[in-house]
């Protein structure tokens, strides 16, 4: 009977170890996991002025969501994707470092033209080419997908009469580009539309005066879906840039999160 009473103790001592073991096991992976999600990345981005727009806001919130984090940014005014190819520095910048993603921008205009237009199927065939050199490189490619202009394009009234229609080109190409290259897709036109559903003076206000670029709150719309897409950190967490009201601030959040559901 003692014998048996003995046994019986040992077993329980050794089922309470077993079960602090595992809890302890699973708390260092959580947090292991946790500092994993937390660490800093390298970003290259590869386009022009609208990455211009993502960076003055993307930069500092960055190095508030993951200190020591690495940005380099290649954003020479009005360059294609096809102009950055032959552009022998841009594959020197893609391989001087082991970045984690490599993030191209187009053009504004050109991937709203028609499929068949040699201009289209340039654009195709440079994402195509850097994507193949982004992947030797060890990164993950991103394609960073703009907004319509405010009144259309002006260069393509029939195709493109206003922003909706231009929108639609966007969303349509960069969803074809990132499906073919298995790329990440930044939503960000899309996020842009959503606000301008339910707000259009906000909608409107995310543009720049020449219609084009993006406003200050529309820079803010840029790094929040930024923030969203390549580290899951919401915006509204990080410290607010002034000329942005917390209802303007709440209503682009709520868009990011409409096109880009958490986790």
């Amino acid at each position: 009977m003692l014998q048996t009473g003995m046994i019986g103790m040992l077993m329980k001592k050794l089922v309470i170890f077993m079960a602090v073991t595992v809890i302890s096991l699973s708390l260092v992976d959580a947090q292991g996991a946790s500092r994993r999600k937390e660490q800093p990345l390298d970003i290259l981005f590869i386009g022009n002025s609208y990455t211009g727009n993502l960076g003055r806001m993307f930069t500092p919130w960055m190095a508030e969501a993951r200190p020591g984090s690495h940005l380099q940014y290649r954003t020479q005014g009005g360059w294609t994707l096809a102009r950055h190819l032959a552009d022998p520095e841009v594959k020197e910048a893609i391989n001087a470092r082991l970045w984690d993603y490599v993030v191209l921008q187009e053009q504004s205009r050109i991937p709203t033209f028609s499929t068949d237009t040699f201009s289209y199927e340039k654009h195709r065939a440079s994402i195509r080419e850097l994507v193949a050199w982004i992947r030797a490189s060890g990164a993950k490619p991103v394609l960073y997908e703009t907004w319509g202009r405010r009144d259309g394009d002006r260069g393509s009234p029939k195709r493109s009469p206003d922003f909706d229609a231009m929108q639609a080109h966007l969303t349509r190409s960069y969803a074809d580009a990132a499906a073919e290259q298995g790329a990440l897709l930044v939503p960000v036109g899309q996020v842009w539309q959503a606000v301008r559903k339910v707000d259009a003076q906000l909608g409107d206000a995310l543009h720049a005066p020449d219609g084009s670029h993006a406003a200050d709150k529309g820079s803010y719309l840029i790094a929040a879906t930024f923030l969203r897409a390549l580290v899951n950190v919401d915006a509204a967490t990080l410290r607010q840039p002034s000329g942005i009201t917390k209802a303007e601030a709440g209503t682009i959040m709520q868009a990011v999160a409409k096109v880009l559901p958490g986790p």
